[in-house]
């Protein structure tokens, strides 16, 4: 993980780099969609999951059962 991160700081600074080469409304949607993809890779498998475990306590409940 930390890696990736490192990787993302990387590309970042790179866009940050180049934003003088390129025109404002590239940069823009190059940031926007860098942050749309962190935020999938970051909260959407902690949501994932945080879903799947309620969906199975809440299956578990149904069937008395309350130890997952």
């Amino acid at each position: 993980m930390p890696s990736m991160l490192i990787k993302i700081f990387v590309a970042v600074a790179l866009i940050l780099g180049t934003r003088t080469y390129f025109p404002a409304s590239f940069y823009t949607i190059t940031g926007f969609t860098l942050l749309f993809l962190l935020s999938i890779l970051l909260f959407g498998r902690k949501r994932a999951t945080h879903d799947s475990s309620k969906i199975a306590t809440a299956e578990a409940m149904k069937h008395g059962r309350t130890d997952g």
